[in-house]
């Protein structure tokens, strides 16, 4: 018998706690770390670590594109989509079809609470069967 992993909503953060448009918010959801983003009201959750060089997303900001709502992470400029977790810009405006995409995970609001319903353990290796990243032994 498998355990499947997280199937459930689980708690995140208050809502009060990231009221204002664009704050950012990282906190532990179950078994793992979670960013929280406040956009518009709208709140949206992703992996808390820029997939090019692992800095923390918490200290980037967000900004409002006609087309997105994109955070660029404070360390090298990347941009990613905080809808899809789709790297738009590499570092410094670099090409970013090398570098992983940023998991997001679905969100509700339920009584001013923020939950978030983590990847189970058959989504995660999913993920990683189709990330196709080369493999050389040595």
């Amino acid at each position: 018998m498998t355990v499947e992993g997280p199937k459930k909503w689980y708690f995140a953060c208050k809502a009060s706690q990231i009221a204002e448009d664009r704050q950012k918010m990282q906190v532990h959801v179950f078994n793992t770390e979670v960013l929280i983003i406040n956009a518009g009201g709208a709140y949206h959750a992703m992996e808390p670590w820029c997939p090019h060089n692992a800095t923390p997303l918490v200290h980037g900001h967000v900004k409002k594109d006609p087309e997105s709502l994109t955070l660029v992470c404070a360390e090298h400029a990347m941009q990613i989509d905080i809808k899809t977790g789709k790297n738009l810009c590499g570092p410094y405006g670099s090409e970013s079809g090398h570098l992983g995409q940023v998991w997001t995970y679905p969100t509700k609001v339920e009584n001013g609470r923020i939950y978030v319903r983590l990847k189970k353990d058959s989504e995660k290796e999913e993920h990683y069967r189709n990330l196709e990243i080369p493999f050389k032994a040595q």
